[in-house]
């Protein structure tokens, strides 16, 4: 009997491990999809500036050349040259706005691309992190007619696991788009994220997302988090909140909160747990299965 219970124990804990290994492959191969999503879009918005850049340098070839040519011709005057010099620097000042726009694009991809990959706990400036994914996702945000407002310290800095903290933002914005509000809809979102003290005295990460979108019925809030439950089946993936969930309470630590309905919208509210000293490798140790 014994030995029986012990096998059956053995294979619960292969079968929970089995589990674990799977949610982490659903997760990961999310976060590769919402990644790959974002360098099309980012990749598809560069062309626009890039196309200006190369109209404007065409132009200022052009006018070099006639510059050029009528000076070698004396035909220029001094009125003509000042008018085409303005116009060269009004050309320049067009390229380097453009320039910037390109530069500030990848490097936002590059450094979300980054954070989604860094697993361990670091220190993270929760206003950078979360300008960086919204910069990263403008392409996507600019074909909504959906606002995203932000109330977050310039110093809100937290011990974190960036790569989480990115997921999440990225689920939850992605989740709104597509089920709390319809094509071309106006809406808002809001992220707001602050360090305030429980009543047990423990300081905690608490971040909130809001949206005044359709909101959910007393069904859809029931299963909101349920793996592979969607309300736009062939739209989305079911997976959005499940694993917002599973990357706040399991990953982190923490506790999430829905607050839903149809004619108030969505708030989702999140806290974390503030890691301090030791605690960082105690948690990373964890997540690494140490």
């Amino acid at each position: 009997m014994v030995d029986e219970l012990n096998e059956m124990n053995n294979e619960l804990e292969a079968a929970f491990n089995e589990l674990k290994e799977a949610q982490s492959k659903i997760i990961n191969s999310e976060k590769m999809a919402a990644l790959g999503k974002m360098m099309v879009n980012i990749a598809h918005d560069v062309n626009t500036p890039a196309g200006v850049i190369y109209s404007s340098l065409t132009e200022v070839e052009h006018t070099l050349n006639d510059m050029k040519n009528k000076f070698f011709s004396e035909e220029l005057t001094e009125s003509e040259f000042l008018d085409k010099v303005d116009v060269l620097y009004q050309l320049t000042e067009i390229m380097t706005r453009n320039i910037r726009r390109i530069i500030d694009l990848v490097q936002s991809l590059k450094r979300v691309a980054i954070s989604e990959m860094v697993e361990n706990y670091s220190s993270v400036n929760l206003k950078v992190l979360v300008e960086d994914v919204l910069r990263a996702m403008y392409p996507k945000l600019r074909k909504s007619n959906v606002k995203i407002y932000t109330e977050i310290p310039n110093d809100l800095v937290v011990y974190s696991i960036p790569g989480a903290l990115a997921q999440i933002l990225i689920n939850l914005i992605d989740n709104a788009l597509v089920h709390a509000f319809d094509e071309n809809e106006e809406g808002t979102m809001l992220i707001k994220a602050e360090k305030i003290v429980t009543d047990e005295g423990k300081e905690v990460i608490k971040i909130t997302f809001t949206d005044n979108g359709k909101g959910m019925d007393e069904k859809t809030k029931k299963h909101a988090f349920e793996p592979f439950f969607t309300t736009k089946p062939g739209v989305g993936s079911g997976l959005g909140l499940s694993i917002v969930y599973t990357l706040v309470v399991e990953k982190l630590g923490g506790e999430i909160d829905l607050e839903s309905s149809p004619a108030t919208g969505t708030k989702i509210i999140i806290t974390i747990p503030e890691k301090k000293g030791d605690e960082h490798d105690e948690q990373s140790d964890k997540n690494s299965g140490k």
